[in-house]
């Protein structure tokens, strides 16, 4: 993404930019080593609550995490195809649509 998209991205997602790529791929991270066994399923729910409760306080819907996420994509790829971004949010449109009434969830460790 060239500089002037990742403007775009802070213009459209505000301070937020393109932060939800890196607390989507922390999370990622955490649930690999936890499927490699590195970590407990608790070690690894432990770790990811903080952070999905952080996305889930800035932002307001999957569709804006997705958004912010594919930015921060871009960026980390050097990627300034916009017809790739248009297709991207289409898709997570569709993939969010059924699920968004689930995103107010208290989000807590039991």
């Amino acid at each position: 993404m060239s500089s002037a998209g990742h403007g775009y991205a802070m213009m459209r997602m505000d301070t937020r930019g393109v932060d939800a790529w890196d607390y989507v791929r922390i999370m990622r991270i955490t649930g690999l080593c936890y499927q490699c066994g590195y970590i407990s399923l608790e070690e690894c729910l432990d770790q990811c609550l903080p952070i999905a409760q952080r996305l889930q306080k800035e932002y307001g819907s999957f569709e804006e995490i997705f958004e912010s996420y594919i930015y921060g994509y871009q960026f980390w790829k050097n990627d300034s195809d916009d017809d790739r971004i248009y297709f991207y949010r289409r898709a997570a449109g569709e993939a969010v649509e059924n699920i968004q009434s689930e995103y107010n969830t208290e989000l807590v460790k039991d």
